[in-house]
C-alpha cells in the first residue's frame, strides 16, 4: 500500500515539474501583456496606426513606428534614418 502512495506522490511531483517548465519556456498566451493590450502572445508588440509608404525605398511601415520629416508643409514617413537623410538631401 505504501508503494502505491509513493507512486502517486512521484507522479504528482513530476506533473507539477512538467507544468512549471512548460509555462517557463512557452510564450505567454493572452492576459499577461501590457495593460493597454499592446503586447500579443509571445511578447510581440501589436502595431497600431495606418501603414505608410517610405518615399525613398518604397517599404511600408506603421505610422506610429515610422520616422517622419516635413518638407514643403507635407509630412513624409520613413523606415530608417538612412532613408530619411537620403530623401532630405535630394
Amino acid at each position: 500500500m505504501t508503494w502505491l502512495l509513493r507512486l502517486f506522490l512521484v507522479l504528482l511531483l513530476l506533473t507539477l515539474i512538467r507544468r512549471f517548465f512548460s509555462r517557463l519556456f512557452r510564450p505567454s498566451q493572452g492576459g499577461s501583456g501590457s495593460s493597454d493590450g499592446s503586447t500579443r502572445a509571445g511578447g510581440v508588440r501589436a502595431v497600431e496606426g495606418k501603414m505608410v509608404k517610405d518615399p525613398q525605398c518604397g517599404m511600408y511601415v506603421a505610422s506610429t513606428l515610422a520616422l517622419n520629416a516635413k518638407r514643403r508643409g507635407e509630412v513624409f514617413y520613413f523606415c530608417s534614418e538612412e532613408c530619411r537623410d537620403r530623401f532630405l538631401q535630394q
